[in-house]
């Protein structure tokens, strides 16, 4: 993050990512690679306690105050957002906000004009692809001083929760919500098969073990890992060896063997030739998650980003489990929290300690976390996350625990992808189905990856 990038080169990056997702307004900008984090269409009920934390008086006195906040996000974003608002104002009458919401679509084409005219909001709702922009540029402030005199109290939040956002010593985003990879299994089918639940300890080879058992024990296939994005099956494969799927520059691959390429491509060709893993052909008929073989109980269960738990749970009437990712042999885990999206201070609103006081409130309040109902993703919390477990759906609670478990085996988050990125996972994606489809040996699909990866990579 030493290089202070161009509003022109902001600009262009923005609009090559969007153009790249595809992305809908009324999702999240994390929803481009782990699908919709709105996991909180159970209202539940609510009551009117408060934590400690909330009886803090707010360091502005009498001096009337008006805090602008951006955010993208949809229409139950907008109105929980508002009302938790809301509630801070009703605590604090002489704290008042200007709401600037808006779709994803436009939201970072308006932050970057308010970037260049000097008029950013106060408050803005940042992404991890972007943030990185945003502190070379230098127009976020470092919340550090905040959480040292205790306005932003971070004491029940895991460290873990909070690489995502910082940099160089400094802490510049504060995340809203969490999601992490998992392996989601059904229950159900494991309990009928006489099958013990998942060990979080596991390794690969357990994982290998499970399947093929569930197979050929009793005709259980399951499905291939990360079939819509095998990026993240090597990643994780690569940071379990202390590896990262790009350099520290961008320009070229973070790693310069074939193993965890050929690991992976022969876990998947293994499989797929003895039946375990579905047939490509039958995977690619199936495209909806009501038409996959996971919600039809005809496979045991696969790997996802956990704020898919809920849509599948809603689907389903086995019972299903989440838990991590398997480790490698040694016990290492490749494993990160990836954050929904964060909420930023701006170094030049006049306000800053308020603002950032207010990010406590979404931080830490019960009260508000009963208005926002994980909306955003898990709350960082541990006691938020206990405090609104009777407000949100069972399915809900489930991601909830999840996350703390996963929390024990979190390692930091890998940098933000560089450009090029989106062709270097389509090339991937292009190999790991030749694999599959048994044209390709894992040896030629590795040579062939790191050669078309690195010649894209290389024009950065």
């Amino acid at each position: 993050m030493k290089k202070v990038l161009s509003m022109i080169l902001v600009l262009m990056m923005v609009t090559a990512l969007f153009a790249g997702c595809g992305q809908d307004e009324d999702t999240t900008g994390d929803d481009a690679n782990t699908g919709s984090e709105d996991t909180s269409a159970d209202s539940g009920s609510t009551d009117d306690s408060t934590d400690s934390d909330e009886s803090t008086d707010s360091d502005s006195s009498d001096d009337e105050i008006v805090l602008r906040v951006a955010w993208w996000g949809n229409q139950v974003r907008d109105a929980r957002t508002e009302e938790a608002l809301a509630l801070y104002t009703e605590m604090y009458p002489n704290v008042t906000f200007e709401l600037e919401p808006i779709g994803w679509a436009g939201y970072w084409d308006k932050l970057a004009t308010q970037t260049a005219g000097g008029s950013l909001p106060d408050i803005i709702q940042q992404d991890y692809a972007f943030i990185g922009q945003y502190i070379d540029k230098g127009v976020l402030a470092d919340l550090t001083p905040y959480v040292e005199s205790g306005v932003l109290n971070l004491d029940d939040v895991a460290p873990a929760n909070l690489e995502g956002g910082s940099a160089d010593g400094g802490l510049y985003g504060i995340p809203l919500g969490m999601n992490a990879l998992a392996y989601v299994y059904n229950k159900s089918l494991m309990d009928q098969m006489g099958y013990d639940a998942v060990d979080p300890d596991w390794t690969w080879n357990d994982f290998e073990t499970l399947i093929s058992d569930a197979y050929n024990e009793h005709g259980i296939r399951s499905d291939a890992p990360l079939w819509d994005d095998p990026k993240f099956f090597l990643e994780n494969l690569l940071r379990q060896n202390g590896k990262s799927v790009y350099n520290e520059e961008g320009n070229g691959l973070g790693f310069d063997t074939t193993d965890e390429l050929v690991r992976m491509f022969t876990i998947l060709a293994d499989n797929t030739e003895a039946g375990v893993f579905p047939d490509p052909q039958e995977i690619a008929q199936k495209t909806t998650m009501e038409e996959s073989l996971f919600v039809n109980n005809e496979t045991l269960g696969g790997f996802i980003w956990s704020n898919f738990f809920v849509a599948y749970a809603d689907l389903m009437d086995s019972e299903l489990e989440l838990t991590v990712m398997p480790n490698d042999e040694d016990g290492n885990s490749g494993l990160y929290l990836k954050p929904s999206q964060f909420f930023s201070v701006t170094e030049s609103s006049e306000h800053k300690e308020e603002a950032a006081r207010v990010i406590d409130f979404f931080t830490n309040s019960i009260e508000a976390n009963e208005v926002l109902l994980a909306e955003r993703g898990v709350p960082i919390a541990a006691s938020v996350r206990d405090g609104i477990k009777d407000s949100v759906s069972t399915e809900v609670a489930a991601t909830f625990d999840y996350i703390a478990l996963a929390e024990n085996y979190a390692t930091p988050i890998s940098a933000p992808e560089p450009a090029g990125a989106s062709e270097v996972t389509k090339a991937l994606k292009s190999i790991y189905e030749e694999v599959a489809y048994g044209v390709t040996t894992p040896e030629e699909g590795a040579e062939r990856f790191i050669q078309e990866a690195n010649a894209v990579l290389s024009a950065n």
